[in-house]
């Protein structure tokens, strides 16, 4: 059983990756009339960058992942390599 400590940390990789594709420009941010904020990848991007409409961002994937790091500048690698570090470390 994956403990509350485990699933607030993956939350907040989660979250911290979801901001950082964002502003790489790979995401758009939608923000409900409640305030709650939620995260679509850009259809246009999707297809430059040859992604299927069903993925569903595991972060296991390396065909993906290399095909969005391919996409960033040195900076955003960075940024993203960080991210997914941490991600690929949780449990």
């Amino acid at each position: 059983m994956i403990s509350l400590e485990t699933l607030g940390k993956v939350g907040e990789v989660l979250s911290g990756l979801k901001d950082t594709l964002w502003m790489t420009g790979l995401l758009e941010k939608h923000t409900g009339d409640s305030g709650e904020v939620s995260y679509r990848a850009k259809p246009e991007v999707m297809r430059r960058l040859k992604i299927p409409g069903k993925w569903t961002g595991s972060h296991k994937d390396e065909v993906v992942w290399q095909k969005i790091i391919n996409h960033l500048n040195a900076a955003e690698v960075e940024l993203v390599n960080g991210w997914l570090e941490q991600l690929q470390a949780l449990p």
